[in-house]
Formats: C-alpha cells, structure tokens, sequence
C-alpha cells in the first residue's frame, strides 16, 4: 500500500487517495481488520501527514514514496517491540520475577559478526560485543589484581589489553560514530553520504578507522577480532525509525483495546516497554507543550535507546557475578563425523570455521588477557612436587624429599591442634621452593630477557609462559630419559624371564614329541590289525552282495518265461471279449434307433394335448372372467342411468313452484326441504364417485386377465410349465 500512495506534491490528499487503488480484499484492509482500525484511516496515516501552518491551521499532505515505506516499516516495528515488551512483562509476572530478589540469568549473543555486506545492525551487534569483552577484560583484571594483592606481588598494570579506544570511537560523545549519526539525523538535508564524509574527516587518523577508498560510503573499524567493513548506505533511515502523530493517534484510537493500551500514554509503568523514539509531537500538543520536551521526543534515535539499554543491561551485570561459556561449532554441517558408516568414524572438524569463531567470540582475546602478567600459578607444595625431579644434587634430592613428607603431612591435617604443623608445612614448602629456584640447573630455566620469569608469592609461585614452557621441557625431557631407563630395565627382566619360560617350554615340547611317536607307533599297529578285520568283513559283503543278485536275475527269468506262456491265451481272450462288447454296443444302439420315433411322437402327442388343455380351460376362464364384467358393468350402467333418471325427476322437482303441481303421485307428499335435498345431492355424487373408482378398478382387472390369456396362449411349454 505504501509503495503505490506516493505523491509528491500539491494536490494533497485527496491525490493520494486517488492514486490508491485497492482490490476487493487488499493487504491494507487485512491489517486494518486485524488492528482494529478502518482500512481508509490506516491509509490516510500511512500515505499522508498534518502539518502546523501559520494562520492557516492544521493541513494535510501527500506522503512521497520513499516516506510512505518507512512510515510502513517504523509501524511493523514499533508494533514488534511492543508486543515483545507485553510478553517480557507478562512472562516476568507468571515466573514471580521480583526486581530485588536473587536472580540466575542467562545473556545469549552470538557474537561477533563479519558479512559480505555489514550495516546499521552488525555495528550494534559489534559494539555490543565491545563492550562485553570490554567487561570481560575488566572481571579478568579485578580477579587477577585481588590474587596479586592476596599473595603480594607486585605487576605491571600495563600488561594488560584494553579495547577503550574502539568503544570511545563508537560511543563517546561528541565525536563517537552513533552520536554523529544520531546529529546526522536532525540535521535538515542530512544523508548517510554526508555523514560518511563528516566521519571520515574526524575520525582519519585514528588508529581504530580507516577509509575504504576503493569503495563509495564504505568506512572500516578496528574491532578487537579484526577489522570489519560497513556500509554507511541507509545508516540515518535506519537509525530514524519515525512513526508519525497521525500513525499515533489512529493507533490510540484502534477498537482493539489491548493494542490501543499498548500505544496509550495513560499507564506509567508501561512506558519502558512502549517504543516511543523516533516519534514527533502532534501540531496539537507541540502547540501547549514546553520546548525542553518537544526537543527530547525530536531527538530519541534508535541508536540511543541501544545504547541506554546496553549501559542498563552491563550495570545489571556488572552487579552480579558471571560466568562465561563459548559455545564453537565444528562444522557447518551439524555432523559429528565425516562419515558415521566408517570404522573407526573420523570427526568432522572444520579447523578455518573454528579458528574464526574463536577470534569472533574473543576467545583469542581472552587467552591474550590470561596470558599477559603471570598466567601459570602453582602451590608451593604442588611445584615442589612437580618439578623437585629437575634438581641433580643427592643432598638438594634429599632436602626437598623431606620437605615435599612436610608439606604433604600438614596439608593433610591443617585443623585442631596440628595448626602449627601446617604453618611449619607451608614455611618448609616455600624454603624447598626457593631452594629448588636457586639451584643453578633450574635458575637458568626460569630466566628471561627483562630479568625471573617467576614471581614467589605467599602460598603459591606465579611463573610466566616462557619459563613454564621450559621448566615442562627439561622435566618432559628428564621424564623422557628415566622412562628410557625404566623401560630398559624392565625390558631386560622380562627377557630373562621369557628366556627361562623358553628352555622349560623346550624341554616340555621334547618330551611331549617322544611320547607323541610312540603313541603314533602304536595307533599304527592297531591301525593294521583293524584294517585285516575290515577287509575280511568287506569281502563276506561283497560275495553276499554277488549271491542276492544271481538269485533276484533267475527269479526274473523264471518270471518271464512263465509270462510269455500265458500271454497267448490272454490275448485270444481279450480279442474275444472287444468282438462281443462292439456287437453289443452296435444292437443296443439299433434298438434305441428304431424307438426314437415313437417315443418322438408321444412326447409331441402329450405336449398337444397339454397345450390345448390349458388353452381351453384358459379361454373358459378369460370368457368367464369377461362375463362376469360385463355383467357387472350391466348393472352398473342399469343402476347409473336409473339414479340420472331419478336425479333428473328430483332436480325437476326441485325448479318447479310449490303451487303449480308436481310429479304424479307427488301431490300428497310434502315438500322436501331446500337442505335436506342439498344433502340428498352430495350423498348421491359420492355414491357415484365410489361407483365410477368400481368401474375402472374391474376394467382393469379385465384388462390383466385379457393379458395373461395371450401370454398364456403364446408362451409355449415352458411358459406354461412355469419354467419361463
């Protein structure tokens, strides 16, 4: 609807409207429906504004495209932010979430962001992660000042990082980045393209900034993960988010309650969750208002309600006292392995996508911050343990044995009456310690350029990187070489012992052959003996087998010379017997031949016969049937045309006078009345009526006898027979 209500010029309203053509059901009524507000009044907010003219009052003028779009825009997000704010307070309500009560809470952001294209939102997100890590540094830095206090050691404030110069270049007023975009913002005629212009004067030789000259509006900052390019294309839009006094006030006046008490000034408490920069004052109240507050309402940004939000939310956290989690995704995929099927699976590890979310999410940093000053604590009695083997004299090897017994008795009861003994631990911890540093093999470890590489505390040591580094050297290297020793050692006593194992498994594998060959000599005497006894057993079987084929060979010879003498007979016979059964076969059907005929023309004599039978007593039965009718329909006519008769005598009756005679007969009978003749009459169409339904139901009756006769007469035998 915005994209077609533009008008730039003269005609004012009502050109607007008519340059609005909707359909039956366009998107404006359906948001109109579903606010409350008439499709028409959502329209005129949208695609016009009222001004305040001197002497002429309020008027009305036509909203130009681009103006009508980012009225559209700052009404789908201020309608976002105040619902989102409903669902915080009433989420806040029902958990019982009271403002000064004990809280665990949870803040989630994704981190640093870097795209193709970075904008309006990717620098707030950025600055946001400024000033977290800004934070961050600054936890690390109280915790790591308390511990140096504790243990009195003193230490170079400077070692630290600190990224104060990126978040005074975004926020420091007057010069920062977001408070000249919001001076942009009121400034008559101001564009992104002046304000890029007016940053890169400022700002040019900051050590944070930098100018992208091979791209138009294009300006670079240096975050703590690296630098990030963004494009200053649409920063004061952005930034603006105005809705006007005529979007307001057709808000506050929507039919839905709920949404015009979330635009509604009348509940205070509601005001941090209703959205209200970017707004102007209507002509109304900027008439009876002071300046002070039409200047503050002009001049709210959503940069500026940002960053109070963010200082609100780092006080509320700088009040409590955090934890922080990383959360680093392996892969893009979402798969913990290249290929599950494989055996064994190898992980699927992207190491570029990780390296990146670690300098993002200020885990580089982090490690940074950790590693400036004294990263590597010990306790005395744990260094001692730790790193005693590196001394080389007998008599340092025994003192320090005997401190690290000291020292491992105290700690393990340093309470009641064995205080002494614990502080006695603890001093002879420290003199080990101290007398391990000084060794010269170990002292020439722990040195650097600027002078120890260790810091002695009073109960722990504070080592930096590179002397750590060196000091797990030389014992990775001693450790290396005693475990040489040790594995030859054991090697060696494991030879002889498999040296041993070997002559006694010798002499066991000799004596275990000998008896072997004599039990084999022996199987193979049995062997033979068994296998004279198998011969004999095989050749009894095979003259046996021999025998029971000769005496199955004769038998079938006998069997067929016993065949072919009976054969000839057998044949005689049953060339006999086919003769007789054929001169049977042919007589019986010579005989059935010959009665074919007469059976023919019984069969044909009873049919007839049948046939005429039923045809007479059909025919005595239809003329009965018609008969009967039409004596009925006799009758009936005889009795109609006696009662139209009468009817015509009673009707003459009725129209002749009274005085002047009547029907033979009639003079002494007295004169019927008007009502009883009336009734007479309908009695008398009734009676005919029922006659005539008499008359068509036995005509019909006919009619079905009539039909049955020739379906009778014509349907033949199995008609007849009930069989059709």
């Amino acid at each position: 609807a915005a994209g077609e209500c533009g008008g730039g010029g003269g005609s004012g309203a009502a050109a607007a409207t008519a340059a609005l053509e909707l359909g039956p059901r366009s998107p404006l009524d359906g948001v109109g429906e579903l606010l409350g507000i008439g499709s028409a009044e959502l329209q005129q907010a949208l695609c016009t504004r009222t001004m305040q003219a001197p002497g002429e009052g309020v008027i009305r003028m036509a909203n130009g495209v681009p103006a009508a779009v980012q009225s559209r825009d700052a009404l789908a997000r201020h309608l976002y932010h105040a619902i989102f704010g409903h669902v915080v307070e009433k989420t806040n309500r029902s958990i019982g979430f009271r403002d000064n009560a004990l809280f665990c809470g949870v803040l989630d952001i994704f981190g640093f962001e870097f795209f193709a294209t970075n904008t309006f939102e990717q620098l707030c997100i950025n600055f946001t992660n400024e000033l977290l890590q800004q934070f961050f540094n600054s936890f690390i830095f109280e915790n790591e000042t308390a511990l140096y206090r504790a243990e009195g050691i003193s230490w170079n404030e400077l070692d630290f990082p600190n990224n104060a110069t990126i978040v005074d270049l975004l926020q420091k007023s007057p010069n920062g980045i977001f408070p000249m975009l919001d001076e942009e913002c009121f400034v008559i005629g101001g564009t992104s393209g002046s304000w890029h212009r007016k940053l890169v004067r400022m700002h040019e030789n900051h050590s944070r900034f930098a100018q992208a000259l091979t791209e138009k509006e294009v300006f670079v900052v240096y975050h703590f993960a690296g630098p990030v390019t963004y494009s200053a294309a649409a920063f004061l839009e952005k930034n603006r988010d105005r809705l006007s006094p005529d979007m307001l006030k057709c808000l506050n006046e929507s039919a839905w309650p709920f949404l015009a008490d979330r635009f509604a000034g009348r509940s205070e408490e509601r005001d941090e969750h209703r959205r209200s920069f970017g707004s102007t004052a209507p002509p109304e109240e900027m008439m009876t208002t002071s300046p002070s507050k039409v200047k503050r309402a002009q001049r709210a940004t959503v940069s500026t309600e940002f960053r109070q939000q963010l200082q609100s939310l780092m006080g509320q956290i700088r009040t409590t006292t955090p934890h922080f989690v990383r959360c680093i995704k392996p892969n893009k995929f979402c798969s913990p392995y290249v290929d599950p099927a494989a055996s064994p699976p190898v992980p699927l590890f992207d190491r570029p996508s990780v390296a990146e979310q670690l300098a993002y999410q200020g885990v580089l940093e982090a490690i940074r911050v950790a590693r400036a000053g004294y990263p590597v604590r010990f306790l005395h009695a744990d260094f001692l343990a730790d790193f005693r083997c590196l001394a080389w004299g007998p008599e340092l090897q025994s003192e320090l044995q005997a401190a690290a017994q000291l020292a491992s008795s105290g700690e393990s009861s340093p309470s009641g009456g064995d205080a002494d003994m614990s502080c006695a631990a603890l001093a002879a911890a420290a003199a080990a310690v101290r007398a391990l540093l000084e060794a010269p093999e170990v002292e020439a470890l722990v040195q650097e350029d600027g002078g120890p590489g260790f810091a002695f505390g009073k109960r722990r040591l504070f080592l930096k990187q590179g002397a750590f580094g060196a000091l797990k050297a030389a014992q990775s290297r001693l450790r290396h070489s005693s475990a040489t020793r040790l594995q030859a050692s054991r090697r060696r006593a494991v030879a002889w012992r498999l040296a041993r194992a070997r002559f006694g498994a010798l002499v066991a594998l000799q004596a275990c052959a000998r008896g072997l060959a004599a039990r084999r000599a022996v199987a193979a005497s049995q062997r033979l003996r068994a296998a004279e006894v198998v011969v004999a057993g095989l050749r009894m079987l095979a003259a046996r087998r021999r025998l029971r084929k000769f005496l199955i060979i004769a038998s079938a010879v006998q069997s067929w010379v016993r065949m072919r003498q009976c054969r000839e007979p057998f044949v005689r016979a049953k060339k006999a017997t086919l003769s007789l059964q054929a001169w049977w076969r042919v007589w019986k059907h010579r005989q059935r031949v010959c009665r074919l005929p007469l059976l023919v023309l019984q069969l044909q004599t009873w049919w007839r016969g049948l046939r005429g039978r039923r045809a007479a007593t059909s025919r005595r039965l239809a003329l009965l049937r018609l008969r009967r009718a039409l004596r009925l329909l006799l009758r009936a006519r005889s009795r109609r045309l006696a009662r139209l008769h009468w009817r015509a005598e009673v009707l003459e009756a009725y129209r002749r006078p009274h005085g002047a005679g009547a029907i033979a007969g009639a003079a002494s009978m007295p004169a019927p009345s008007e009502a009883l003749l009336l009734q007479e009459y309908h009695f008398l169409e009734k009676d005919y009526e029922w006659r005539v339904a008499q008359v068509e139901r036995l005509r019909a009756q006919v009619e079905t006898m009539r039909a049955k006769v020739e379906r009778a007469t014509n349907g033949g035998l199995l008609y007849n027979l009930g069989l059709a």
